[in-house]
């Protein structure tokens, strides 16, 4: 009688804290639609830093008040030196571009070298792994950055880079003992 007590109490913590977390969830960040100079938002705005996470995030980036067919040079930045160029966008007729950041070779490329700062290699069945040979970048803020090629129209958004999530970290660790992600840092 009191396990299914115990059981049932549970189930309700459970579901009330499942509300409460869905419930503090931020509204995506959408385009200003008043407004006419140049703008962007990314979504997440939480960049992780396990390998997995990483791997399988899928961020959008939307942008507006660009010359209509220009090219959008977007990059990581922050307020130091790190100018990390991460992927492009073509613009449209009326001014706006939204790009799809996760699933090309060049994006892999963005994530694994740049931001993980690490490298591709093989493993001993010839299958391609990832190589960890520095740290990451550090956690904190930094910005997405949007420059137009042929005009000189450049608009941010603040991004965090965030430690790994619980079950990023778990993923990474199966990942190490099945051969798919080498950890040369000391």
């Amino acid at each position: 009688m009191n396990s299914v007590r115990f059981l049932r109490f549970s189930l309700i913590a459970a579901a009330m804290l499942s509300l409460l977390l869905v419930g503090c969830a931020s509204a995506p960040k959408v385009l200003d639609s008043s407004f006419n100079g140049p703008q962007i938002v990314a979504a997440p705005d939480a960049i992780p830093l396990a390998v997995s996470s990483l791997m399988d995030m899928k961020m959008v980036i939307k942008g507006a008040g660009y010359k209509p067919q220009d090219t959008v040079l977007i990059s990581l930045v922050d307020d130091k030196k790190l100018d990390l160029a991460i992927t492009m966008a073509k613009v449209a007729d009326d001014g706006t571009f939204s790009v799809d950041f996760w699933n090309s070779q060049s994006d892999s490329l963005a994530k694994v070298s740049g931001i993980l700062r690490a490298g591709f290699g093989a493993n001993k069945k010839g299958e391609t792994i990832i190589v960890m040979a520095a740290d990451p970048l550090p956690t904190g803020n930094y910005k997405i950055k949007a420059e137009s090629v042929i005009g000189s129209q450049v608009a941010e958004t603040p991004v965090k880079i965030v430690d790994a999530p619980f079950s990023g970290s778990l993923k990474d660790a199966l990942g190490k003992m099945l051969g798919k992600i080498e950890d040369k840092r000391k």
